[in-house]
């Protein structure tokens, strides 16, 4: 089981190896660095450091997809402290005494954790003091006797008020007592320093050592996959569930749109009812059919997972799960669905996006992942080249395009932008069914459909 850390100055990875000798170390997170490691196929991500200000954030969202897609997540310490507390009520799991401190309340701003550090070729090395150690300091030395309660409060009123990049015990000390016993108080604190960062991190680490993950997480939620996730996807390097593996594997949208044009007919007639679709919300919006039409909605979604064969409504999240939809654009695309049931025309120009919502509607959506996936892996492996005339013969005998016009027909109506985006999707095609055939499972005449189903 691959376990994933994301740590930087807090804990340092030899710290780590100590009590998970194989887990895969990985600098402070930004945004879009969960959903890379999504890629990896970890069992578990814990989140301890991430950036702050310099760059964008950990997104809450991307750790909400990664918990979707079966991955433990834990947080503590730091950046990772501050999200567990955020998404507990998600199944994000918190380690340690600041996440308790974030998870009551009794801490809410992230300057609490943030501090300055060196690059990665000095290991992340701290510059300044977290105001979370400052805090435990300070409590350490009023319970030791080091310093009065008048003191402690004075010393982290000024913490707080100071920035963290220029949060340092000297700056604090200095703006908030004479010289003489700023000086003491800075030999007090040194002596009871309490990194309580460094004490979290490892607790969570110790954690990740003793807790079964051996079970994927299983999420009680759908996330909304709005379009600034899908756009995080795209560049992370979208994931879909392989059902032969029970793996998130990385697939562009290019590679699921490629099977849907080779699957004859599918393009086009997932092409004209997401443009009727399209037209029933546009025709609404123009003439005020909508408030009519949305006393109908439910009706048209029972009928439509009734024609699904989806009869069971606890299952019907798993459905769309399935075909990658959240409940929320699922319910617009009802609306849409019911609205087009009174507005007929088309509209739009072709849309891998709105052949997509089709398809996924249709129930084939998580067909052609797998398909894609299968094929980009059986490619990845083939030896020999595949010329570009074998492939074509083969795919114009099959399909009967015997000649050019139903060869210009069939392309326009099945998506083909071009001969030359024909003849490489095309030549892919032929050099995954020849592997197949090579490693028995069909013989290379055999339908796409027969694959698919």
């Amino acid at each position: 089981m691959t376990t994933i850390v994301f740590s930087g100055p807090t804990i340092s990875v030899e710290e780590i190896r100590t009590y998970l000798p194989n887990a895969i170390c990985l600098p402070p997170a930004s945004q879009g660095d969960i959903l890379r490691a999504c890629a990896q196929n970890p069992r578990t991500i814990c989140l301890i450091d991430g950036y702050f200000g310099c760059v964008p954030s950990v997104w809450h969202k991307e750790i909400l997809w990664a918990m979707e897609a079966g991955i433990h997540m834990v947080g503590a310490a730091s950046m990772g402290a501050l999200r567990a507390a955020e998404l507990a009520a998600f199944g994000m799991v918190g380690i340690g005494a600041i996440y308790d401190e974030f998870r009551s309340g009794r801490l809410t701003d992230d300057d609490e954790v943030a501090i300055l550090h060196g690059p990665s070729d000095l290991q992340f090395m701290p510059v300044t003091d977290a105001l979370v150690n400052i805090r435990s300091t300070v409590a350490r030395a009023k319970s030791e006797g080091l310093i009065s309660e008048r003191e402690a409060k004075r010393i982290v009123s000024a913490a707080k008020s100071i920035h963290f990049s220029d949060r340092k015990y000297e700056n604090i000390l200095s703006s908030a007592f004479e010289a003489e016993r700023a000086a003491d108080l800075f030999a007090a604190l040194k002596k009871v320093k309490v990194d309580q960062k460094r004490r979290d991190a490892i607790h969570a680490i110790k954690y990740l050592r003793e807790v079964d993950h051996s079970q994927r997480y299983v999420a009680k939620y759908v996330t909304n996959r709005t379009v600034y996730l899908e756009e995080m996807l795209a560049e992370a390097g979208a994931l879909y569930y392989d059902r032969s593996s029970g793996a998130m594997v990385p697939i562009s949208n290019d590679q699921i749109l490629d099977e849907i044009k080779l699957q004859n007919g599918t393009f086009s007639m997932a092409l004209k009812d997401a443009r009727l679709r399209k037209f029933g919300a546009q025709y609404a919006a123009k003439n005020g059919y909508q408030q009519q039409v949305e006393g109908r909605v439910e009706e048209v979604r029972r009928r439509y997972f009734q024609a699904k064969g989806v009869t069971n409504p606890r299952l019907e999240s798993l459905w769309l799960r399935r075909q990658c939809l959240s409940e929320s654009t699922f319910s617009g695309l009802m609306l849409d669905t019911a609205l087009a049931i009174q507005a007929w025309a088309l509209v739009g120009d072709q849309s891998a996006a709105m052949i997509f919502e089709q398809v996924k509607l249709d129930g084939l959506f998580d067909t052609f992942v797998n398909r894609a996936i299968r094929k980009s892996t059986a490619l990845k492996r083939a030896a020999t080249a595949v010329k570009t005339e074998e492939a074509m013969s083969w795919y114009c005998q099959k399909h009967g395009l015997s000649d050019e016009g139903r060869l210009r027909s069939f392309m326009a109506s099945n998506g083909f932008l071009s001969k030359e985006d024909l003849f490489r999707i095309v030549v892919d095609e032929y050099a995954y069914m020849k592997s197949r055939a090579l490693r028995g499972i069909c013989p290379i005449k055999d339908e796409v459909t027969e694959e698919a189903g």
